[in-house]
């Protein structure tokens, strides 16, 4: 969810440019026309507290329409004059002079500007107004009309405007959870709903970053949005407290829009924030912790195994049946938090909110494990099962199937259930006319795959198991038991052999067989088949076959 949300990018719109985009090329179009035009001396006084220095460009233009309905982006105005101020025109004004003005026109309109930053167009801080003291912004956005100056001679403008963009000062209270100092205060404002706003990508219209003080958290801290877009019909405005610090809003964070609505709401569209366009200060009395929809998973020690303190408790989560994933690949879960168990998480359980699992799949399978032995797991002996109840082995094998938890708000897991792999246990006795002696080695082999391929000079194979005889193990037959056995196994061959001359591998004459009754040369030429013993849990090798090589 947190990626999902108020990606920290600090974007800084150049809210002016092209605005007033002066574009001269559109001005020339009627520089050539010879008609009879109209003249306009335009004076200009420097009389206000800031003065322009000598070389920078006086700009005068006109137009024919109101300005709030002039595209001067895209079309720029329909006369402009420039001059290069001297330090005499600075103390003593200057006129310039328009000498075409379309005679036809009922308005007229006229501007004054000086271009202190050389980029072409207004900016913040430059001298700009209309005649007769109109502030230009005013007048551009609709808030004041400019003087029509049609049929007149001459003008004078007193320019003492200096370009100044909206602001926004937010005040931000802290009325609930108290963050600590230290922790960052993010002010996001946007131009649009924020629903309809891209954050993963495009990020806030503009955003306010400041590290909280002791004096901030008790008494609140204000925080200004310099150069607001005149123009915006809409502008809503967020407080986040970034208490993990991973740069975006998430459970657990202080976050919520002007006048107390809840972000959550207002991101999936459930509720609209407040539009703060027009306003110059706003207050957020910031009490609204992030909570997302979660799933709450319990998990209760209840069998005969407990775990130790300190012990960790894993509680996973596949959107997937796991008897359909590809397990000899590096699948693991969809996602899983651990906890370091604490003596009350023992006695009396513990619950993890996933707040962070998509809830929306359409199969939520659950489940938890501890890590009993201390291996990366989970490992036979530890603790392990799905939701409700279900082996995690019988779930992998698809002998049993978890219960999907989707819709649900809440599991218990009552975790009692110790992870074991199968085991076969082979039972060997001596029923033939060779008998071993005792203190000869009796090695059990086991493999997961055909004979016909095992190469004995350069393969191994799967499993083996060594035991040294008794005289008890040869009157009264031996059982040996292979653990862990791979429950994903579809083929186990097993063979018993006895090393009679201690010379560590079968020769001529030594007791070897494979289960049942088939020889072992005959097996690895590729005569006989061994049986497969895959799904067994016990056999039997009555051991009176001898090895005879050709």
């Amino acid at each position: 969810m947190k990626d999902l949300l108020f990606k920290k990018i600090l974007l800084v719109p150049v809210l002016m440019t092209g605005v007033f985009a002066l574009f001269l090329s559109s001005c020339d179009k009627d520089k050539d026309d010879d008609s009879d035009g109209k003249s306009l001396a335009v004076t200009v006084n420097f009389s206000g507290t800031k003065v322009p220095s000598a070389g920078e460009q006086l700009m005068v233009v006109l137009v024919y329409s109101p300005l709030s309905e002039v595209d001067m982006e895209n079309d720029g105005p329909d006369d402009i004059l420039l001059h290069t101020l001297t330090a005499n025109d600075i103390t003593s004004g200057v006129t310039l002079t328009f000498t075409n003005i379309d005679p036809a026109k009922a308005e007229v309109y006229v501007a004054a500007f000086v271009d202190s930053d050389g980029d072409g167009s207004p900016g913040p801080g430059e001298l700009l107004e209309c005649y007769q003291d109109v502030s230009a912004l005013d007048a551009l956005t609709g808030k004041a009309n400019a003087t029509n100056v049609a049929g007149k001679k001459a003008i004078t403008i007193n320019l003492d405007q200096i370009l100044t963009m909206p602001s926004l000062a937010v005040t931000v209270n802290f009325t609930g959870t108290k963050p600590e100092v230290g922790k960052e205060l993010m002010v996001v404002l946007v131009y649009s709903p924020f629903s309809e706003v891209d954050m993963e990508n495009d990020g806030p219209d503009k955003l306010l970053s400041h590290f909280l003080t002791g004096n901030d958290i008790t008494n609140g801290v204000t925080l200004t949005f310099e150069d607001i877009n005149p123009f915006a019909e809409e502008v809503y405005v967020a407080a986040i407290v970034d208490f993990d610090g991973d740069g975006s809003p998430g459970p657990g964070d202080l976050i919520e829009c002007y006048q107390d609505k809840n972000a959550l709401d207002i991101l999936s569209g459930k509720a609209e924030a407040t539009n703060v366009a027009g306003e110059t200060a706003i207050t957020i009395n910031l009490d609204e912790i992030m909570t997302g929809p979660s799933l709450d998973v319990t998990v209760k020690f209840t069998g005969d195994l407990i775990p130790e303190v300190g012990d960790f408790l894993s509680v996973f989560v596949f959107y997937t049946k796991i008897s359909e994933l590809d397990l000899d690949g590096d699948v693991g879960p969809d996602f899983y938090v651990s906890v370091a168990l604490t003596q009350s998480h023992i006695d009396n359980g513990v619950t993890v909110k996933l707040d962070e699992i998509d809830l929306d799949k359409p199969e939520i399978y659950v489940g938890a494990t501890v890590d009993i032995d201390k291996n990366e797991g989970p490992t036979p002996g530890d603790l392990a099962e799905f939701f409700e109840d279900v082996d995690l082995l019988d779930a992998a094998l698809d002998v049993a199937r978890p219960e999907n938890c989707h819709g649900l708000n809440s599991v218990v897991i009552n975790l009692d259930q110790i992870l074991t792999m199968p085991s076969l246990a082979v039972t060997v006795n001596f029923t033939g006319t060779t008998i071993p002696e005792a203190g000869n080695e009796m090695q059990m082999v086991l493999f997961y795959s055909s004979l016909s391929e095992f190469n004995p000079e350069t393969d191994d194979p799967d499993d083996v198991l060594s035991h040294t005889l008794t005289p008890g193990d040869i009157t009264g037959g031996i059982t040996l038991t292979f653990t862990d056995i791979n429950p994903f196994a579809e083929e186990i061959y097993v063979a018993v052999l006895v090393d009679s001359d201690g010379d560590g591998s079968p020769g001529n004459g030594e007791l070897a067989e494979f289960y049942k009754d088939v020889s072992v040369f005959d097996v690895l030429t590729g005569q006989a088949n061994a049986t497969n013993v895959a799904g067994e849990t016990a056999i039997t090798i009555n051991l009176d076959l001898v090895l005879e090589m050709p």
